[in-house]
């Protein structure tokens, strides 16, 4: 508020000749105090004499206006102090809380067969409609992402994404015709696997759910991944059907026409975490 100073001058009618006594009474309003100012003066045609007595008033207190103010530092003191409490409890939750991920390569698909990591499909083929040919593939390149708690050992939110240039089985003509006709690389690029919840870092078996996007298709998966400890590492591992029809691969042929690929794929996988 703005200070500001009013004088309040009540004299009455007082004759300029007149040389009595006279009282004046003076109100000064100023800066929030007001002052009583009492003012004895001999008035006369030729001189006025003035002395000046002054006596200063407080102006009241406003109670409720000082008890609301108090209230609401009170609380914006306690809205303060819970914000400190829950970052601080909320940096300890994820101080040991760590993202992270690996890259698996292999040179061609023997090195991807013989590691003690990998990523593998398992496929059927028919030739002529009675001759059944098992082979296996490999993805020769994925990454692997997870969090993990490491202060409770525990791992969460497994994802494994897979290039399909990288999906080899060993027949150049067979990959290339899978890559292309069958999963469409032109159009999707990646299999991308998600594999939900949390799991100690210790030997055990546990049931899971997840999803595998193939060709743009989220397919449900529920089956069963083992984890143990290998020294300073460990091992995940698990394996689940897909089922081409699921991800609108319909009659998939090979070999010109001639084989046709099986409807169920099993995908498996294993990974050694340093």
């Amino acid at each position: 508020m703005v200070p500001y100073s009013k004088t309040v001058l009540d004299v009455g009618s007082i004759p300029t000749t007149s040389t009595k006594k006279t009282t004046l009474r003076v109100v000064f309003l100023r800066g929030g105090r007001k002052r009583k100012e009492s003012v004895s003066a001999r008035l006369s045609a030729r001189s006025i004499s003035v002395n000046l007595t002054t006596q200063t008033e407080r102006a009241p207190v406003d109670f409720k206006k000082v008890s609301r103010t108090l209230y609401q530092k009170r609380n914006f003191m306690i809205r303060y102090l819970l914000l400190i409490l829950l970052m601080v409890f909320s940096f300890s939750i994820h101080a040991s809380i760590e993202q992270k991920s690996l890259i698996y390569e292999a040179k061609n698909f023997e090195e991807a067969e013989s590691s003690k990591s990998y990523f593998r499909f398992e496929m059927q083929s028919s030739l002529f409609g009675f001759i059944t040919v098992k082979f296996p593939g490999f993805a020769k390149e994925y990454t692997l992402q997870w969090r993990q708690d490491t202060e409770n050992k525990i791992i969460k939110d497994l994802k494994i994404t897979i290039p399909v240039m990288s999906m080899d089985t060993d027949k150049e003509s067979r990959t290339e015709e899978m890559q292309l006709d069958c999963l469409e690389v032109d159009k999707f690029k990646e299999i991308i696997v998600t594999i939900s919840g949390e799991y100690k870092l210790a030997k055990g078996e546990h049931s899971v759910q997840g999803i595998a996007k193939i060709r743009g298709k989220n397919v449900r998966l529920n089956f069963k991944i083992f984890t143990e400890v290998e020294e300073n590492s460990f091992v995940v591992s698990g394996a689940f059907p897909v089922r081409l029809k699921d991800v609108n691969i319909n009659n998939p042929t090979i070999a010109k026409g001639f084989a046709s690929f099986n409807d169920e794929v099993k995908l498996s996988f294993n990974f050694l975490v340093p």
